[in-house]
């Protein structure tokens, strides 16, 4: 009977949580690394030839928001995941544009790619 009451007591002391509602009136933000800028320069990472680049975001509110990824000015792929395999060393300019109906944001990297050292 103790038990039961126990019991009784944690279950009605649990308040109950009201989830927001998200709208496309918000912002949409983006969630994850990135790599730094310094002063006015976008912020780099690093890559391989033939060794296949992933980077990984989420972006808020996820139902109510497109990510359009872009490598070098040109549409990419879509999403939150950008995956990407270069040929070439150089350096590529990756952009990810977040957009509801009403807004938009954006970050930017240079992906440094150097040679692969395979034996």
């Amino acid at each position: 009977m103790v038990l039961m009451a126990g019991l009784a007591v944690f279950q009605s002391c649990e308040p109950e949580i009201e989830l927001p509602v998200l709208t496309d009136d918000e912002y949409p933000r983006i969630i994850g690394q990135w790599p730094e800028k310094s002063g006015n320069q976008l912020g780099m990472t690093q890559g391989y030839t033939d060794v296949e680049f992933t980077h990984y975001v989420q972006f808020t509110p996820s139902n109510l928001c497109k990510g359009q990824w872009y490598l070098n000015g040109v549409e990419y792929a879509q999403g939150t995941t950008f995956k990407f395999t270069p040929e070439t060393a150089g350096e590529y300019n990756i952009k990810l544009i977040v957009s509801t109906s009403k807004y938009q944001t954006s970050r930017e990297m240079i992906l440094f790619v150097k040679e692969s050292q395979q034996n």
